[in-house]
């Protein structure tokens, strides 16, 4: 088996390497939001580094918790509807799939339907989106 096979590609945060959550254009999770809640399946930890360290189970717990990046698998009706100042919402609305910057320690974990690690937070705990990249460059 080649070296690509084994290692994903991973994100370097400041902390640790994540591998990139991915979209599959439906939610799979079981769970429907309500309001202004918005529901992230976040970066994971890898369990290994780069430099072929492995991490403690409780390292990778932790450094999940503290992911920061991850792809919006859904929206309750009032994501993202109106500013904080009450009038409507006129920038950009992100949707899902959208791959979204949040605050570190944002929402409820939640295991989904189908085994996967979500998080439930406010619209508000999301503070950027990852641009899509031009096609033809890679990373």
């Amino acid at each position: 088996m080649s070296e690509s096979h084994i290692a994903p590609r991973l994100l370097k945060g400041l902390q640790a390497e994540y591998e990139r959550a991915t979209f599959t254009g439906a939610n799979e999770s079981g769970v429907r939001c309500l309001g202004k809640n918005v529901l992230v399946q976040m970066d994971s930890c890898s369990d290994q580094t780069s430099g072929r360290i492995f991490l403690t189970p409780d390292k990778v717990e932790q450094m999940n918790m503290e992911s920061e990046s991850g792809v919006i698998v859904a929206l309750g009706g009032e994501a993202f509807a109106y500013y904080d100042d009450g009038t409507r919402w006129t920038d950009y609305k992100p949707a899902a799939g959208d791959r979204v910057f949040v605050e570190r320690y944002a929402g409820r974990e939640i295991r989904g339907r189908d085994g996967r690690t979500y998080r439930l937070m406010a619209y508000t705990c999301i503070g950027g989106l990852e641009e899509p990249q031009p096609e033809g460059t890679t990373a």
